[in-house]
């Protein structure tokens, strides 16, 4: 990595270069500026002063400008730096945010005189944080749900207004708002409560409890067997088995179904308002598994995808990561993350870091995740719903890429 230099030098080589300048000296100035940059972030250590911030943002516009010009190769190596630049922002960011003093106690904070309200509000932010580490800004706005911002509030409405008045029925939350001062109706002790292992955590029996129970409710009954004629003529026809009696119809009031149809019902009727796509019975199992992910994990791991995007797109050699490096992380994060979450980040990489998630890299992935295409749809439902548009299975590219 480059020595640091000061931030008037690096703001000099950027104005430095001249009007209609050729592309090996735009080149030269773009990555002498950016590692000059990075050096600077990475020795800030902690910090991130406004001189520094106001350097990084004039490069990046710098950058902005160069990338609207040129071939496509140069194009891309513009791209690959502004990536590398933002990447080593968030981190240097993410640093200075830990190592900031905590905010003053805030006098006008929300405060609780009983159980019920902080619960659900509590309830609301903790699943709405999961929710948003997912969205993505676009005009238009996403049409995968996960990534809409249109779709937290719905959803988060939905549940205040179906689903924990449910909860809040419980023996074990009633036992838990009795035994719960007014002054612990905290953030903090709600969170520490929605985090704890689910055989200690009544929210989670509750929550997981319910999802399945919409799911089963919901699911379409199973096709009927057909009649197996009975061989041969005379009596054996009289003793031929007779078909099951068919179950009985669901009911739509005082019951599960009932609940589990308005839920879905109304998520799709915000979908229609706000134009993602709508929910569907199978999302159940999704919403069931919300409740596990962690954001730590989560955050880690979009980290991780940008850096080894950013590392196999490198022109150095001697840089670059090895072919199949982001795909076979995407792998592990599928098979070893809750339910769903490792194909909402291949989802989310995919259209945070468009210009460097090659079509290669799609197929691969895709490719790994079973032999026809039904088994594809069952390891990743979400993102192969998704991206169905985008991936062409059946080119002569996917094949190639199966065999690497």
């Amino acid at each position: 990595m480059a020595e640091p230099i000061s931030l008037q030098d690096i703001a000099a080589i950027v104005a430095s270069v001249p009007k209609g300048a050729d592309r090996g000296t735009l080149t030269a100035a773009i990555d002498k500026a950016v590692d000059g940059v990075i050096a600077n972030l990475l020795a800030a250590d902690g910090t991130l002063p406004p001189d520094l911030l106001k350097i990084t943002k004039f490069t990046l516009e710098f950058l902005e400008a160069c990338g609207k010009m040129g071939d496509p190769q140069f194009r891309a190596h513009i791209k690959t730096r502004a990536s590398e630049l933002h990447n080593e922002l968030s981190i240097a960011a993410a640093k200075a945010a830990a190592k900031a003093p905590p905010p003053a106690a805030d006098p006008n904070a929300k405060t609780y005189t009983s159980f019920e309200p902080a619960y659900a509000d509590y309830f609301c932010e903790f699943i709405g944080l999961r929710l948003r580490a997912f969205q993505f800004e676009s005009d238009p706005p996403p049409f995968a749900y996960v990534l809409n911002k249109k779709f937290e509030p719905v959803f988060l409405d939905t549940i205040r207004t179906q689903v924990l008045p449910e909860m809040l029925k419980a023996r074990r939350i009633r036992s838990m708002a009795d035994s719960v001062a007014t002054t612990d109706l905290t953030r903090n002790f709600f969170f520490e409560e929605f985090l704890k292992e689910p055989a200690e955590n009544p929210t989670h029996l509750l929550w997981t409890g319910l999802m399945d129970d919409f799911r089963i409710a919901l699911a379409p009954p199973p096709a009927p067997k057909k009649e197996k004629k009975a061989k041969g003529g005379g009596l054996a026809g009289l003793f031929a088995k007779k078909a099951p009696p068919a179950p009985p119809k669901k009911t739509t009031t005082g019951d599960r179904f009932a609940m589990a149809e308005k839920f879905l019902k109304t998520l799709q009727k915000g979908a229609q308002d706000n134009g993602f796509d709508p929910p569907r019975v199978g999302d159940l199992a999704f919403f069931h598994a919300l409740i596990d992910y962690k954001i730590g994990d989560i955050e880690t791991n979009k980290k991780a995808l940008g850096q080894l995007l950013i590392q196999e797109n490198q022109e150095d050699e001697d840089m670059k990561a090895r072919e199949g490096a982001t795909r076979d992380w995407l792998y592990r994060i599928v098979t070893r993350m809750p339910p769903h979450c490792g194909e909402l980040l291949a989802l989310w990489a995919y259209h945070e870091h468009a210009e460097l998630f090659s079509q290669q890299m799609l197929r691969s992935f895709m490719m790994g995740q079973g032999t026809t295409e039904k088994a594809r749809e069952r390891a990743v439902p979400l993102f192969a719903r998704w991206m169905k548009d985008v991936i062409d299975m059946s080119s002569p590219a996917a094949k190639e890429a199966a065999e690497t």
